[in-house]
């Protein structure tokens, strides 16, 4: 199995994370089109928290995580 990252941030092409073996944080750079996508998984899982904690105070986790070859993938 893969070592995972937390997606933590989205700042422009740049993105953050939190290595989930080591806590070290993670930066690496990605293509415009990549940090949309990254920001609309962010996004999603804000909602669905908004959503869970209004509705019935689940412990579910929405928090994004990605394999290290997902977050540090080469884009051509």
């Amino acid at each position: 199995m893969e070592d995972l990252i937390i997606l933590e941030s989205v700042i422009g092409p740049q993105i953050t994370g939190m290595d989930c073996e080591t806590g070290d944080h993670v930066i690496t750079v990605v293509t415009r089109e990549r940090a949309w996508e990254l920001q609309a998984m962010l996004d999603d899982a804000d909602d669905r928290l908004q959503q869970t904690v209004t509705d019935d105070e689940s412990d579910e986790d929405f928090t994004p995580v990605l394999t290290k070859s997902e977050f540090f993938r080469k884009e051509v």
